[in-house]
């Protein structure tokens, strides 16, 4: 079998800082089975090179011929690897690759097989992952090497630039569902960097590789039986891979070895994976290069399996991934504050940008509404929560971001204080003239009415001060409770004989409807208030998120939108937040604070409308449908379908946010502009996976949830419609190891019908021929679960998101 033809290299057109680098390395084409893989060479020795050994690495001149550059961690360089995505014919690049490219920015060049293409930028990669192969996706920033052919893709730098923002996005947008973690109970970690290339070529070069490339052929003439051959290459796999069953079993699939039994009987596969992994206690460590001994053995790693062959448990699976706040959306004095806070505080950007948010919406307050249609307006009242536990810095950062609503109060109440002493003098004049009315037989003069101090924030969250400060306050105010458990366990339904209104009153206060409080001290005048508007923000630990929702399933918990980063470790920083930046952050919020109030035909104040442009109304749409159509996906949690619900009022409200930031920023006519909706669309997305997040920890998807969305990807598969017994429907999805499966053909024919009866997009009906009776399954009005943006006419402001769905909204831009 002839080797692939590559491209000439172009010296000349390599970036001088890549050049200057010791990190350059030989490369060959090596046969391994059917598959040919890149494999590095020491050019000076011509034995094999590797990642994790410099003394295999060669300078830039040194080098001719297939050349390639080894990404290390002491260096600044990441490599973003585009499979499949060149036509070799007429070179056209598809869509979603010159997505990637124009994004990334940096220099970019032709892969050696001219099907794909490299791009080089500075940064970190943010997590564990490296591949998506549906995507043919890769990133790497170290322990991997890239072939080099100085082919560069015209149209793009020819300097490698910084990119760690949109590395972190694209990141999150290639692993939306990554695992919070991979280790196993032994402290073993599935490895993630490597990709099949990688461990074909390293298993080759290993002291065994005659073994593992005769068994990767499919030669098992050195064991007893096929049996012992599959578990034995299993196992080499598992060494490479890490306690990754999914991973051994996609790769055993390629090889020589794949068979019938293999591919036909998921039991034998789920056996010799078990086995396979049993008693292992060496893995190969990607970062280092050497061999990692865990302590004790992976038995049931890849679920422990019954002697009737029908997996019995597995633990928890782990938090869904937390993607990083997309600063980048903020307005420019908000972003600046929370980059510059970020740093010298040490926390996660998270932690700063959602009080951040809740000033900004604390600035406008009541003063204003969008009005999606008629029958439809929403304010900027925002309910947030950030997740993180002691330590994390959480309450640094939220007094750094509300120190500008803290100033003002500050001001109000100097303000208050002067006017108090006014109103004492009038008092005293009052007395006065009271005193000589009474001598004269005259009526007593009215008394001069009392100041009331101006409101910016509060404490005191119980309803009954809080109507009191909103009845003199319709503008609205700040909340920040450092630990929302408190605020939970203040409600009434915590107290004897309670009847929990105080939860009741809050949901009215997050939607800004009217609410009535009866108070004592009024002897029968109830408080009323219009409108209220409040914004809550505050923390709470992970351990403590199911206070929060309580027992009440009323939709509270819904209402909030919630942060949950990963603990991120630092070390004290020198650095302080910039004073013009600290001055450029109040002064928004400041102008914000400054826009005012409307009077209705009564007299009473109410918000100005702030209308939307024709572009935004239809982005705001699409987002919205986007949304509804996600909710009604088979497999989707019916405990998130309240919270995506939410998220349609939040983009709203978020869009109303962002667009008056801008306008007092730049001076510019109030309306909400498609640029914003476009950056609140990526906000909700991230708070959608962090919803996830939050949920999962909640336990809130079930093993329905799970088998709804697996019948609904084999119904799709079947090109829309399938129709059979209980027992083959059984065994095609035990076939396909659908997760949530039940432990029978029987039990399961109740399941499915009970999630055709609920859901909105699977039909499930039982039907009776003669003495068989099957099912028929269809997905309706023609879904496919294929979700996309809708696509809009030439000239559109909002046309480079066509053919995205929204997930992709969030980098890609």
């Amino acid at each position: 079998m002839i080797a692939p033809r590559v491209l000439d290299l172009k010296r000349e057109n390599i970036p001088e800082e890549l050049k200057r680098r010791s990190q350059w390395v030989a490369w060959q084409w090596k046969l391994i089975g059917e598959k040919w893989t890149k494999v590095p060479q020491d050019a000076t020795t011509g034995r094999a090179a590797s990642s994790s050994d410099p003394a295999t690495w060669s300078p830039f001149p040194a080098l001719a011929g297939q050349i390639g550059f080894m990404f290390s961690e002491d260096d600044l360089y990441c490599g973003i690897d585009l499979d499949g995505c060149v036509n070799i014919e007429t070179g056209e690049i598809t869509r979603l690759a010159r997505q990637i490219v124009n994004r990334l920015d940096s220099y970019s060049e032709i892969s050696p097989s001219r099907t794909g293409l490299k791009i080089f930028v500075k940064g970190t990669v943010p997590g564990p992952r490296r591949k998506d192969s549906k995507k043919k996706i890769e990133v790497y920033d170290r322990g991997r090497f890239f072939t080099v052919t100085g082919q560069h893709l015209p149209g793009t730098p020819r300097t490698i630039e910084s990119r760690q923002q949109e590395l972190e996005l694209l990141y999150s947008w290639l692993f939306p569902n990554e695992r919070e973690s991979q280790s196993s109970p032994n402290g073993a970690v599935a490895n993630h960097d490597l990709s099949d290339e990688d461990i074909l070529s390293r298993a080759y070069r290993a002291a065994n590789g005659d073994k593992f490339v005769k068994l990767w052929n499919g030669d098992a003439s050195d064991y007893e039986s096929h049996s012992e051959a599959d578990l034995a290459l299993c196992a080499m796999l598992a060494f490479w891979t890490g306690p990754d069953p999914e991973r051994i079993e996609q790769m055993f699939s390629e090889s020589g070895l794949s068979r019938g039994k293999w591919r036909e009987r998921p039991r034998y596969r789920r056996g010799t994976l078990s086995k396979a992994l049993e008693g292992m206690t060496e893995f190969y460590d990607q970062a280092t290069g050497a061999t990692l001994i865990v302590g004790s053995s992976l038995a049931g790693q890849a679920g422990d399996v019954s002697e009737s062959g029908a997996v019995l448990s597995s633990p928890p699976a782990p938090l869904p991934e937390a993607p990083p706040f997309p600063t980048d959306t903020l307005p420019e004095a908000a972003r600046r504050f929370v980059e510059e806070g970020t740093e010298a505080i040490g926390c996660a950007p998270d932690l700063l940008a959602l009080p951040v948010l809740a000033v900004l919406s604390t600035g406008i307050g009541a003063s204003r509404v969008v009005e999606i249609k008629r029958s439809w307006r929403e304010g900027a009242t925002l309910f947030l929560a950030v997740v993180a536990s002691p330590g994390e810095k959480k309450t640094p950062a939220a007094n750094a971001a509300r120190r500008p609503v803290l100033k003002r109060q500050a001001e109000k109440r100097q303000e208050f204080k002067a006017k108090k002493e006014e109103y004492e003098r009038e008092m005293r004049e009052w007395k006065a003239h009271c005193r000589d009315a009474r001598s004269a037989g005259e009526t007593e003069p009215p008394p001069p009415p009392g100041p009331t101090m101006e409101r910016t924030y509060a404490d005191d969250t119980t309803v009954e001060s809080l109507v009191g400060i909103l009845e003199d306050n319709p503008r609205g105010v700040l909340i920040y409770k450092d630990e929302l458990t408190g605020w939970v366990r203040g409600h009434d339904q915590y107290k004897a004989g309670g009847k929990g209104a105080d939860r009741q009153h809050w949901l009215s206060v997050w939607s800004n409807q009217a609410i009535v409080v009866d108070r004592k001290s009024r002897q029968g005048d109830p408080t009323y208030v219009e409108r209220p508007w409040v914004s809550l923000v505050g923390g709470i630990q992970p351990a403590m998120l199911p206070e929060l929702g309580g027992s009440m399933e009323d939709g509270l918990l819904d209402r909030f939108l919630f942060a949950y980063p990963k603990h991120l470790q630092t070390d004290l920083s020198d650095v302080e937040i910039g004073a013009d930046t600290e001055g450029e952050y109040a002064g928004l919020y400041a102008k914000l604070s400054s826009l005012r109030m409307v009077q209705d035909e009564i007299g009473q104040e109410t918000p100005n409308v702030v209308p939307m442009s024709c572009e935004a109304r239809r982005l705001i749409k699409e987002v919205h449908d986007e949304l509804g159509r996600e909710a009604i996906e088979a497999g989707f949690p019916l405990r998130l379908q309240g919270v995506w619900a939410k998220m349609r009022g939040y983009l709203a409200r978020i869009s109303l946010i962002l667009a008056l930031s801008r306008s007092v920023e730049r001076d510019e006519p109030e309306q909400v502009e498609v640029e914003d909706v476009k950056n609140a669309a990526r906000i909700v997305v991230y708070f959608k996976a962090h919803a996830r997040r939050v949920y999962g920890k909640l336990r809130a998807t079930t093993p329905e949830d799970l088998l709804a969305g697996e019948i609904q990807d084999f119904v799709k598969d079947q090109e829309g419609e399938w129709s059979g017994s209980a027992t083959e429907l059984y065994e095609a999805l035990e076939e396909r190891e659908a997760r949530g499966l039940p432990e029978n053909a029987d039990w399961l024919s109740r399941v499915v019908l009970s999630i055709g009866g609920s859901s909105e997009v699977l039909a499930v009906e039982k039907k009776r021929t003669g003495k068989r009776r099957s099912l028929k399954l269809a997905l309706k009005n023609g879904v496919t679960g294929v979700s996309s943006v809708t696509r809009r006419g030439p000239g559109s402001d909002a046309s480079d998101i066509n053919d995205t769905n929204l997930e992709e909204i969030k980098w890609i831009d």
